[in-house]
């Protein structure tokens, strides 16, 4: 019986992960389309590289690349929270308790990104192998 509920779980998981849509990466504002080349290419992502990493004390580590830009202002909730260059590397500490945390990387020419930490606390649960122990 528990092999019979653990397969279903499996199963409907499985089907839940095949039909999820894929995440795209995407400019924090979409450019205007004026038809001009030199446009488009002022609203180009900058950044080849980002990460943000979630601290145990509530504070964030931000990292990132953006060769050929000179000035990188970070936002959180709306307001500045830290400033670098073309390389950076901030923890941001003192923000407001939230599930989810998300920080806007502004350059100084071309596309914003929006990034938030890539790991979902689940209260309970040391890894999703527990998941086969409950059933």
């Amino acid at each position: 019986m528990k092999i019979a509920s653990l397969t279903g779980v499996v199963l409907a998981l499985t089907a839940v992960t095949v039909t999820a849509p894929a995440a795209s990466a995407a400019p924090l504002h979409a450019p205007a389309r004026h038809g001009s080349a030199h446009h488009a290419a002022s609203q180009r992502i900058p950044f080849t590289g980002a990460t943000v990493t979630a601290g145990d004390d509530g504070s964030y580590r931000i990292v990132w690349k953006a060769p050929g830009v000179r000035q990188v202002v970070v936002r959180a909730a709306g307001r500045v929270v830290a400033r670098g260059g073309a390389t950076g590397d901030v923890t941001v500490r003192g923000l407001p308790a939230a599930d989810r945390r998300w920080f806007d990387l502004v350059p100084g020419h071309g596309g914003s990104l929006r990034l938030a930490d890539r790991l979902i606390r689940l209260d309970g649960a040391v890894n999703f192998r527990v998941l086969s122990t409950i059933l």
